[in-house]
């Protein structure tokens, strides 16, 4: 359970980045 979860946090973690410099209205 965790483990799924923090890959998937280490996996947003680049997508969130490369979002935020080309949307940077957009962050969560």
């Amino acid at each position: 359970m965790y483990i799924t979860i923090l890959l998937a946090l280490l996996a947003s973690l680049p997508v969130a980045s490369v979002s935020s410099t080309k949307l940077p209205t957009v962050t969560i």
